[in-house]
């Protein structure tokens, strides 16, 4: 497994929890949260 594929197993709860947070409040996003997301998109 690629360390961004073992960082999102680990973390993807985390990861869908903080985007809704995000959305819901319209706090701004890491560059890394940004990043994972755009990973997310293409994954699925």
């Amino acid at each position: 497994m690629l360390p961004i594929e073992c960082f999102l197993e680990a973390n993807i709860s985390l990861l869908f929890a903080s985007t809704n947070k995000s959305r819901k409040q319209k706090v701004t996003t890491t560059p890394n949260q940004v990043e994972l997301e755009k990973f997310m998109i293409k994954r699925f």
